[in-house]
């Protein structure tokens, strides 16, 4: 199986090539027939011959890249467990099975607002035994948020049901919400009949003393009810003035302490030569448009630029950039790669529009545009 990325003027691609396994008619023409809320929308090709599956993730973004951006907190272990939940349910009312889904996070993409997330569906992917939803969870505990408890708790509860046997929902249920919910009604049920029950019993009980005090009063049994008052004007006990007591407390010993005073360098006045071979090269983009950006100076990789401050090195704030655009990554031979986002807008390297996910050379002296922002890479 060969995975490429195709961009056009309005939309994105990922393409599964080479994937040729066996299936059932059945299974590819449910999925083609009918749009699935969880599945990514799919199309067939032919191409010399071969059979060429093109998923449309227009305006999406992979889980892989969501992960190397982020840990994963509780809120995305749990958006992401739901989600499978509502997969396996769309897929069982198809006749389909969910061994043919990919848990890859390369193939499971999130929309930009991260309110669903989709799966890629395969005809007859299961048949060669491949890894399921443990090697997601695997993923997800690499790039883990250990602060979470909420994440903690669902992820490890999830991986260690999958060391005996494959997930069920009612695996996925009990991880995610703790009992079912009808066992939850029934016990808020039980709750609320003792609830009841005693607070009747309280009623009756209060009717009853009611009802004996209003007899006494008709008997005129005065004695009885100054009986009861006595009981409630007993005499004030006294109590000490504890003002004038006094406490004998021997004097201690205060045992004398030495403070340490830190002691100066032995070569604080000296000068220390700057050597040359701590001088380093870093790369910079030049801004080279008309708006008001600034150069972008990589002196750390990967280096991630967009308009998302807080997970972006190169901040842009140009409205036709997206949150997270490119990144720009080095390899051991301190080549540089720059790689689309899937953004809105493109990233083009010196006028060609680059697919997304798929990491392209660049050097010194490429023209690199963002959107509409364009740079030039110099070494510094």
């Amino acid at each position: 199986m060969k995975t490429e990325y195709l961009r056009t003027a309005s939309n994105s691609y990922m393409i599964i090539k080479d994937a040729e396994y066996l299936f059932e008619p059945y299974e590819l023409q449910m999925v083609l027939r009918n749009k699935m809320e969880h599945l990514l929308s799919m199309q067939i090709m032919i191409s010399d011959g071969k059979t060429e599956y093109w998923y449309d993730v227009t305006g999406m973004q992979s889980l892989a890249q969501k992960l190397t951006m982020q840990t994963a907190g509780g809120a995305l272990v749990r958006k992401a467990a739901e989600e499978i939940c509502g997969m396996k349910t769309e897929l069982e009312e198809y006749l389909l099975q969910d061994i043919d889904i990919v848990y890859d996070p390369e193939m499971i993409f999130m929309d930009r607002k991260e309110t669903s997330i989709k799966f890629c569906y395969i005809p007859g992917f299961g048949t060669e035994k491949r890894g399921g939803v443990k090697g997601l969870l695997e993923k997800f505990l690499q790039r883990l948020d250990h602060s979470d408890a909420a994440a903690v708790r669902l992820a490890y509860g999830l991986y260690e049901r999958c060391e005996t046997d494959d997930l069920t929902l009612r695996d996925y249920y009990d991880c995610l919400y703790g009992k079912k919910q009808k066992e939850d009604e029934a016990e808020e049920r039980r709750m609320d009949a003792m609830m009841y029950a005693k607070a009747s019993e309280n009623m009756e009980l209060s009717e009853q003393r009611r009802s004996e005090d209003v007899l006494d009063l008709v008997k005129g049994d005065v004695k009885q009810l100054k009986r009861k008052r006595r009981f409630f004007h007993r005499e004030k006990r006294k109590i000490p003035d504890q003002s004038s007591v006094t406490y004998d407390v021997g004097s201690e010993e205060v045992e004398s302490f030495m403070v340490a005073e830190r002691k100066p360098s032995e070569n604080w006045e000296e000068t220390v030569c700057f050597s040359a071979a701590e001088r380093k090269t870093v790369w910079v983009l030049e801004y080279k448009g008309d708006g008001l950006e600034d150069d972008l100076r990589m002196e750390q990789f990967p280096y991630r630029i967009g308009k998302h401050g807080s997970d972006v090195e190169g901040k842009l704030y140009a409205q036709t950039v997206s949150r997270m655009h490119a990144q720009i990554t080095q390899d051991e031979e301190a080549h540089l790669w720059i790689s689309d986002f899937n953004s809105t807008n493109g990233t083009y390297l010196n006028g060609h529009l680059i697919p997304m996910n798929t990491p392209m050379r660049i050097q010194e002296g490429d023209r690199v545009i963002f959107a509409t922002e364009e740079y030039i890479l110099e070494k510094k």
